[in-house]
Formats: structure tokens, sequence, C-alpha cells
């Protein structure tokens, strides 16, 4: 048995095909290069500050061991992120999709037959035949059009890692503006206590002094309903610590429920919320430059407009032909051990395009060239919606500080109102109503600086958020299937 080598792969066969391939390598058509930074972004912001952008784990800054636990076990478990990590492992094999067809495709054929022939009841003839069969085709990429599609997917790709680092840049926030906020609460439920216990007392001596002919009744009443409003403020304060605590649970992927334990909580004594340390002033933001290439969201933007950029370059190259080659080989013979003497080889270059499409492909490039339209105004917004959110936080904190110092110097003045009326209560000077009237407006200045200082806390997570910054995934993410890491740049 012996095998030939074909004899119509000629070397002027072999040339052209080697022509055709080093064509595939050329394309008329480009993605333009872009200049990504608007041309009207400042130079800094509002702060004048320009020192490098805060460091990944910003809510360290909180001093809060708690909360630097609840933050990693909601960047491993919630389930936002869960749903960006499936979306990205789709862009990813959809990537690989696409960058299949820059290979050669082939297949393979096997084929047994047995044919018996009978007739009037005589078997008139039997046959057998054994067939094998390669087929294999390549699209000559000539004007990019592959590449292109390639190029995209990879765009697309990178979008979706940017939406990724987006999802654990809120949800970080999110974590942490809802501990905050549980906090304060906390601290305010003793305060509206103290009130409440003040209001009754209020109430007993009013009921006292009417009895006496010395209040009327409305004074009464009213300081009824005082008392009457304190306790459904006090349950208010109780419901929305459960609020918050069960959105805490949802954001760290765990079941929320009621612990059935009645916790004790206090007012705190230092220049910060419970369990957490004093804000320290602002070490530095970074130039608005900086905070575009950091965000994710305006990363994403940025991305998906490069990918509709090279969606027109593949919907132009569509409107060319397309050629391809293909090449099969068979084997066939009516005994097995004959197979590899007959065969049949053949190879082939095809070249298609269009001659009438009814300006379908004219049509898929015009919305090709809208979608980059639609994208470079979503960029743009994007772009100006991260320095606004910047400058607002900016100014939100700045503001909060101010009605912090105010709260905090009126704060002061209630504490010495107070003391001097308790002194003329003990001396006899003054009546015990009065100096209720001088704890209420006390414990109200409390819970004022209270308010103020969650204001000031609440606003350096939002300029945190509108930084964006980038977030190292934990390291024992369970979301990560397949063996592949979560990515981290872009």
């Amino acid at each position: 048995m012996k095998i030939y080598f074909p004899e119509f792969i000629s070397l002027q066969r072999l040339s052209a095909v080697l022509f055709l391939l080093v064509l595939g390598a050329c394309t008329p058509f480009t993605a333009p290069e872009r200049d990504m930074p608007p041309p009207d972004l400042p130079a800094q912001f509002s702060s004048r500050i320009k020192t490098e952008p805060p460091t990944s784990a910003w809510w360290a800054e909180f001093g809060s061991d708690t909360l630097n636990q609840q933050v990693e076990r909601a960047l491993r478990r919630n389930t936002s992120i869960r749903e960006a990590w499936a979306r990205l492992r789709q862009s990813r094999a959809f990537e690989r999709i696409e960058e299949a067809a820059l290979l050669p495709e082939l297949n393979y054929t096997a084929d047994v037959s047995h044919t018996r022939q009978h007739q009037q009841g005589k078997a008139l003839s039997t046959a057998e035949q054994f067939s094998l069969a390669l087929a294999g085709s390549y699209e000559l990429d000539v004007w990019g059009r592959v590449r292109a599609h390639v190029r995209a997917g990879e765009l697309a790709t990178l979008s979706s890692i940017a939406d990724l680092q987006a999802v654990w840049v809120s949800i970080a926030a999110t974590v942490v503006e809802t501990w905050i906020e549980l906090q304060a609460r906390r601290a305010t439920l003793p305060l509206a206590q103290q009130q409440w216990d003040a209001a009754k007392d209020q109430v007993e001596l009013m009921r006292q002094r009417y009895l006496r002919g010395v209040a009327n009744s409305e004074d009464l009443l009213e300081q009824e309903q005082e008392v009457t409003r304190l306790r459904t403020r006090i349950e208010d304060i109780r419901e929305q610590i459960t609020r918050l605590e069960f959105e805490l649970a949802v954001l760290c992927g765990d079941m929320p429920r009621l612990e059935g334990v009645s916790a004790t909580y206090a007012y705190p004594e230092k220049d910060a919320l419970p369990g957490m340390e004093p804000l320290t002033p602002l070490r530095g933001l970074g130039i608005p430059l900086n905070m575009l290439r950091q965000r994710p969201d305006v990363q994403a933007a940025r991305l998906r407009l490069q990918e509709a950029d090279w969606s027109v370059v593949a919907a132009q190259a569509n409107r060319l032909p397309t050629l391809s080659l293909s090449a099969d080989a068979s084997l066939s013979a009516s005994h097995l051990n004959e197979v590899l003497d007959n065969w049949m080889a053949n190879l082939a270059a095809n070249i298609a395009g269009p001659v009438f499409d009814a300006g379908r492909r004219g049509a898929e490039v015009e919305r090709a060239r809208a979608v980059v339209a639609e994208r470079l105004a979503t960029y743009r917004d994007t772009v100006l919606s991260a320095v606004q959110e910047v400058e607002v936080a900016l100014e939100q904190e700045r503001r909060a500080r101010t009605r912090l110092n105010e709260a905090q110097r009126t704060l002061g003045l209630r504490t010495r109102i107070h003391a001097q009326q308790r002194l003329r209560y003990l001396n006899g000077n003054d009546t015990f109503l009065n100096l209720l009237d001088a704890r209420q407006s006390l414990d109200s200045g409390r819970h004022d600086v209270l308010q103020a200082r969650l204001d000031v806390y609440q606003a350096r997570v939002a300029l945190h958020r509108a930084l964006g910054g980038r977030i190292t995934a934990p390291v024992n993410m369970d979301i990560v299937g397949g063996g592949r890491s979560v990515p981290t740049e872009i």
C-alpha cells in the first residue's frame, strides 16, 4: 500500500494561497484614536488639594474593626457582586467565540454502511462501505472584519471588568453608609429615652400644679401629647435600627432575621460616632484626571465607546466581499483494509460579495455610527457627573463640618445653662420644672451634634464613592469559578 502526495498542490497554487494569507493581514479600516480626557476638564478640584488619591481600603480611616469585617464580608458574599461576576464570565465566553473565527475550522465525518439486497426471498448481493473524511474552512480576514469583532469582544470584556469594579465600589460605600447610620441611630436611642423620661416627669409635675390650681388643663394636655410623641419617636428609632440591621445583613449576603436580644446602647462620649474614630482632615484627593482614570464607571463608558468604534469598522468591512479557503479529504473503500488506497482531496477558494441588499449593510454602518454618537454622549455625561459628584461631596463635607461646629458650640452653651439651672435648683432658687426644661434642651443639643456628626461621616463616604478607586478583591472570594481569578485591573 502506497500513498502518493496529491499532484494538484503545485508551487503556483501554494504561492497563490500564501499571497491570500498575506493579503488577509492587511485592512483598510481602523478605529479612530480618541483623546479621552475632555478638553475642559479642570486641572484640580475646588478644594485645591493636589496629592495622591486615597487608598483602596478607604473605609479603614473610620477606625472600626467591625466595619472592616462587614465590608470584607460583603465583598465576598454580596449577590450583586455575584451577578456582575457572572456577566463578566459571559463577556469572556463571547470574546473566546469571536476569537475562534481567527483560526480555521476543521470537522470530520466517519461512515460505515452494510447493504443487503433481497429479491423473491433470495439474497442477490451484499455490500459494505467504509469512509472517513476531513473538511476544513478558513475565512481570510482581508478587510479586518473578524479582527474588528475580536477587538470589540476584548473591549466588552474590559468594560465588564470595570462594571465589576464599579459594583465593588458601590457595595463597599453602601455598607459603610448603612453601618454609619446604624451607629448613629443606636446612639440616638438613649437620648430619646432620656427625653421621654424627662417629659414624663414634667407631666407629673404639671398634674400636681393643675390639682393645686396653678396650671391650666391646656398645658397639661400639651405635655401629655409631648410624652406620646417622644414615645412614638423611640419606637420609630427602634424600627430604623432593625431596618438598618436587616439591610446590612442583605448587603453581606446573609438572611435577615431578628436576634431576639435586647441590646443596650450609649451616647458616645468622644468626638465620633459609636465604635468609630474621629475623622481626620482630608489627606488629598488627587486631580480630576486621576479621578477619571480610577473611577470604574468612567472607564466602562470609555471602553464601551471604543467597542462601538470597532463595531463600525466591522460593519464597514462587512460591505466588502469575503474570501475563504476550503479543503477536504476523504477515504472510502468497500473493505476496511483498502480504505487508505482510495482517497480524494480537494482545495478550493471562494469569494462572495453583495450585489443587491436593499441598503441593509449601509444601514448597519449608519446604525453603528449612531451607537458611537450615543456612547460618546454617555461618556461625556459620565465624566460630568463624576466631577459633579466629587465637587458636591466636598461642599457637603465643608458645610456639614460648619453645622457640626455650630451644633457643638450650641451644645456647650446649653451644657452651661443646664449646670447653672441645676445649681439654682439645688440652692432652692428655681423650680424643678425649669431644670427639666434645661435638661430637655441639653438632650436636644446632643441630638443635633450627633446628627451633624452623622452628616460629616456620610459626606466623607459620598466623597470616597465619587472618587471611585480600585478595590482589591478578597483573597478567599468564594464566587470565583472555573479556576479563573477576579481581575482588578482594566
